[in-house]
């Protein structure tokens, strides 16, 4: 009987969980702080990353106003890029006051904030997934909670911290 040899395979494991949790966390107390008036340290926590992007959900080209406020303020405080991405299509959610994708774009235009805005068609998943590839690196998804519901969310297999605005700011 000849014995088969086995390939030998080197696993480096690389903590990613451990990581993504820190990521999360620094996140987390970084817009605690900013939320608190201190930009200095809340800079500090993210300061090390580059091209900090977070996506922002609507439909049809539509955004919840109290959704795009809260991501204007967000990504003027933290140094943040705006991806907007809207679904187009027949999607269930409740409706909402909401802004066209135009008057979010100039709003960010004029607080000095990049903003891109990117359209598809298909379920969350899919789409998350195609903006991934195009953009890169997504940190956080700002959304309406009529709109996506975090089990929805969590079902596209990368792990994307999910913040949910559900009044007014004023």
């Amino acid at each position: 009987m000849s014995r088969e040899k086995k390939p030998r395979i080197k696993v480096t494991k690389k903590n990613v969980l451990r990581s993504l949790k820190d990521r999360y966390e620094d996140l987390c107390q970084a817009v605690t702080f900013a939320e608190g008036g201190m930009q200095d340290e809340a800079e500090r926590l993210v300061s090390a990353r580059k091209h900090r992007k977070v996506l922002v959900l609507g439909v049809n080209g539509l955004f919840s106003k109290a959704v795009a406020d809260y991501a204007l303020e967000f990504a003027e405080r933290m140094a943040y890029e705006i991806v907007a991405l809207s679904i187009m299509g027949p999607i269930s959610h409740v409706e909402v006051p909401s802004v066209g994708i135009d008057t979010f774009s100039e709003e960010a235009k004029a607080r000095g904030i990049s903003f891109s805005s990117i359209s598809k068609n298909g379920t969350l998943q899919e789409c998350l997934k195609s903006v991934e590839r195009e953009v890169g690196t997504l940190e956080l998804m700002i959304s309406d909670p009529g709109l996506y519901s975090e089990v929805a969310c969590t079902e596209v297999g990368s792990i994307l911290p999910i913040i949910t605005v559900a009044m007014e700011f004023s």
